[in-house]
């Protein structure tokens, strides 16, 4: 899809970001090439909710990585080990493929988040200066959506002036291929990627139908990596718990992968108060409100024990900012470099 119809499409996920999301911006308009992708994963066991006043009520246990991500079962060589140093981010992706790609081979998660995080860099840039050029003629057109459209250009051409050496060189249709798999072997190490993975996964929203392996692989491993991470203390899968016990699923969430109950979207409601936007805040506050005559006092108390527990999980996070994107861009920062 070229031109002006691609150009809508961008802009209505463009603005979905600037609402409150970056996981949408995965709606871009565009058709990868068929590629070869692992068998799908075994389903992951239902969730059991422990009884209270476990601060984590529902937890699960992972599958296992892609079979292309899994470690051969050899001891990996002494000198191969995942704390082995990263190149700095902006490094021109080909030059370390090789490299990075057997080290992600061998089970090293530092490398296939690196990998993940800047196939998706790719994949979301392809479109970016297309969107922003939609996003000029917008804010030329109407002054009301100025301010909005300007922060989405400095973004947009922001990624998409990183990318363009990063990505270089690539083989055609890598970044389709692989962006998934790498984000999801990276995830089982690595509770931010969790949460990426199971909100934002690097596959393409409009063709499910050409990646069925793929789509299978992550709704499979999405609903209990996205409730370890919370388990661990992750502040955004617990912002994105809290929406689904409320009953706003997210798009490929939907359904009985995670089922709504209102008791943990009461405990995540409270935790989630003094680590998210004054307009969040007041939002959780009014779900608050809402619930409390469903609980006694010795119910509530309890609630409020175990949610000051979770809230302590998250110092030293950023708080939630849906004025700026909850995940935000994929940054290759938060995979380390030494």
């Amino acid at each position: 899809m070229r031109g002006l119809g691609k150009a809508l499409l961008l802009a209505l996920v463009a603005g979905a970001h600037l609402a409150g999301g970056w996981w949408l911006v995965q709606q871009r308009a565009r058709v990868p090439p068929v590629a070869d992708v692992p068998a799908p994963l075994p389903p992951a066991p239902v969730p059991e909710r422990p009884a209270a006043p476990d601060i984590a009520p529902d937890r699960a246990a992972l599958p296992p990585r892609p079979d292309s991500m899994a470690a051969s079962g050899e001891p990996p060589p002494a000198d191969a080990p995942a704390d082995n140093a990263l190149p700095p981010p902006g490094t021109p992706l080909a030059s370390m493929l090789p490299e990075l790609e057997a080290r992600a081979r061998r089970g090293d998660t530092r490398a296939a988040c690196r990998l993940a995080l800047e196939a998706e860099t790719c994949l979301h840039a392809r479109d970016a200066r297309e969107a922003a050029e939609f996003f000029e003629t917008s804010a030329a057109r109407d002054a009301s959506s100025e301010d909005g459209a300007v922060a989405m250009i400095a973004l947009l051409e922001e990624q998409a002036e990183y990318a363009e050496p990063v990505c270089a060189g690539l083989p055609d249709g890598w970044a389709d291929a692989n962006a998934w798999q790498y984000m999801l072997a990276a995830a089982q190490g690595d509770m931010r990627l969790a949460t990426r993975f199971a909100v934002n996964p690097p596959l393409d929203w409009s063709i499910e139908d050409l990646q069925p392996e793929a789509w299978a692989a992550y709704r499979e491993a999405a609903p209990a990596l996205l409730q370890r991470a919370a388990a661990q203390g992750d502040l955004r899968a617990v912002y994105f718990l809290q929406r689904i016990h409320s009953g706003l699923p997210l798009p490929h969430l939907a359904g009985e992968a995670i089922m709504p109950d209102p008791e943990l979207a009461v405990l995540y409601a409270l935790a989630l108060l003094a680590h998210t936007d004054p307009g969040t805040a007041a939002t959780l506050q009014a779900q608050i409100d809402a619930a409390r005559g469903a609980f006694d006092a010795a119910q509530w108390r309890d609630l409020q024990t175990r949610a000051a527990a979770l809230a302590q999980r998250f110092a030293g996070q950023a708080p939630i900012d849906n004025e700026a994107g909850v995940l935000g861009p994929p940054d290759a920062g938060m995979c380390g470099t030494d």
